[in-house]
């Protein structure tokens, strides 16, 4: 397929809009759902005073020079105003009295590691970064309760609300099977008109539309979408589907739809 910036009706190929298209029916959320944001705990341990206490991260280093009547809350302090002035792309936060936590960028890790100080002056990890998982196109998205409201994510539960289908993108000069959304890339998702999806086994004209949430045996695509009832699908109230198929669909949205549990 020829690249184009354009979103071509394609039957054949997941998320590219189908032939029925309603003006203003695409809206665009982030996939950042999943991100996670790298924590790690330093214990300033037993004050030690006229000590030097050192931080580096991502090899720059701050230093607190302890006083003569400094405690390890004092210590700490001193350390949190030293490693947030010096913006070195973590945040600082005091959890208790002689410890306080590093915070990066969600989905972004850092390095950390302390030297000198006193007695029990450590440094260990409370969280890894990781980042959200690819999205594929034609597959249905969703917004949790804990989500931001520019944010899509996977169906993972049949409670969640249901945003939209993701369309294909053309980023690539030519399609491949495995083009996807990749963390924090902004996604165009269809809420109104129609859209061909992947679906479970065959979907016939006017049947019902239920999405995977949950995997079940070989049906393993969160996401996507079926006609028949069964573990780990919900109804999708107000979809169609208007071009039958095995294994890809055309369905059709009306942008009132939502997950109906039964």
């Amino acid at each position: 397929m020829p690249y184009s910036d354009r979103i071509e009706s394609a039957p054949g190929i997941p998320g590219m809009q189908g032939c029925r298209r309603i003006p203003g029916g695409i809206a665009t959320f982030k996939n950042s759902s999943n991100e996670v944001a790298q924590v790690s705990t330093i214990t300033v341990g037993t004050a030690a005073v006229n000590t030097a206490y050192n931080v580096l991260v991502d090899g720059q280093t701050v230093t607190y020079q302890s006083t003569a009547t400094d405690t390890a809350t004092g210590i700490r302090d001193g350390l949190i105003a030293e490693i947030n002035l010096a913006s070195l792309g973590v945040r600082a936060t005091a959890t208790g009295a002689g410890t306080f936590t590093l915070t990066g960028y969600p989905g972004v890790a850092f390095s950390a590691v302390i030297t000198g100080g006193g007695t029990g002056y450590a440094i260990a990890p409370t969280a890894t970064a990781a980042q959200s998982s690819p999205i594929g196109f034609g597959l249905a998205v969703v917004r949790a309760t804990t989500d931001k409201e520019d944010v899509a994510r996977i169906p993972t539960a049949n409670t969640q609300q249901f945003l939209g289908v993701t369309l294909h993108s053309q980023k690539a000069q030519y399609y491949g099977g495995g083009a996807s959304y990749d963390n924090t890339e902004p996604m165009p998702v269809i809420q109104m008109g129609s859209i061909w999806v992947p679906v479970e086994g065959t979907m016939t004209v006017n049947s019902k539309v239920y999405v995977r949430f949950q995997a079940s045996g070989s049906n393993t695509l969160l996401g996507g979408f079926t006609a028949t009832a069964g573990t780990g699908v919900v109804e999708l109230s107000g979809a169609r589907c208007i071009t039958g198929g095995t294994g890809l669909a055309e369905i059709f949205l009306t942008g009132s739809e939502k997950f109906v549990v039964a």
